[in-house]
């Protein structure tokens, strides 16, 4: 019975310098800044940005790394990352038309991915959120 469940409903919208929402997820939007930059922020206006501060904290600690997207700065309003030109593997996987990946373009990937939480754990960080989108 959900009938003390709490339905909350959110509503794209745009921080200063946010042109356009391009993805989201549980607790965040994606907003397109410009070609090479992106803004992760809340769901919300002015909502909680504890897990954007943790985030942060993350990419400061891990630093920079060729398989990690780019940490580009911090503000009021949200997390500057680096943009995936290309979209996300979920996206080339599920939404384009591209042609199904050869074993060898999944193997690439795969060893890729490796090599980005090898770092990351080397660096005494856990992930524990990989997935394609």
């Amino acid at each position: 019975m959900l009938d003390d469940a709490e339905v909350v409903i959110y509503r794209h919208y745009c921080p200063p310098g946010v042109k356009k929402v391009i993805a989201s997820g549980s607790s965040a939007f994606i907003g397109e800044v410009d070609d090479l930059t992106v803004m992760k922020y809340p769901l919300a206006p002015g909502g909680d940005m504890s897990r954007l501060e943790i985030e942060k904290k993350l990419f400061e600690i891990v630093g920079s790394h060729e398989r990690i997207i780019g940490f580009r700065g911090f503000s009021d309003k949200g997390l500057y990352l680096e943009r995936a030109v290309n979209g996300t593997l979920g996206y080339y996987l599920l939404e384009s038309d591209n042609a199904p990946p050869s074993i060898q373009q999944q193997l690439s990937w795969c060893r890729e991915a490796t090599e980005a939480v090898a770092w990351i754990h080397a660096q005494g960080v856990i992930h524990c959120d990989i997935q394609p989108g």
